[in-house]
């Protein structure tokens, strides 16, 4: 191991042990116990509320907005029939469903 290694090693063992990376030995472990301050919670961070406060408040503040697409509803649809014009038969069915649909 060279001695940038050997620092680098070093360097990571002092954060684990400090509580600024998670530690992963017993004496890392050991070690920032015995530093540790308690430092009481936050009332804020008591409960997970905290974690969708910001986030509903945006959504409720969302705007949908619509988009008329009966034109190009009507381009695709024609694409559909390779450019040709509905049946008569199909026209007077719907229209027939239609008025059938808006008796109920």
């Amino acid at each position: 191991m060279n001695g940038l290694d050997a620092f680098e090693v070093e360097v990571a063992s002092a954060l684990r042990s400090t509580g600024h990376l998670f530690p992963q030995t017993d004496r890392e472990m050991d070690y920032f116990l015995e530093h540790a301050e308690n430092v009481p919670l936050p009332e804020k961070y008591r409960t997970p509320d905290f974690l969708f406060t910001d986030r509903i408040s945006s959504v409720e503040r969302m705007e949908i907005k619509t988009i008329d697409i009966t034109g190009t509803a009507k381009t695709w649809a024609m694409a559909a029939r390779n450019g040709k014009e509905l049946p008569r038969s199909i026209l007077d069915k719907m229209k027939e469903d239609k008025k059938n649909s808006q008796k109920k």
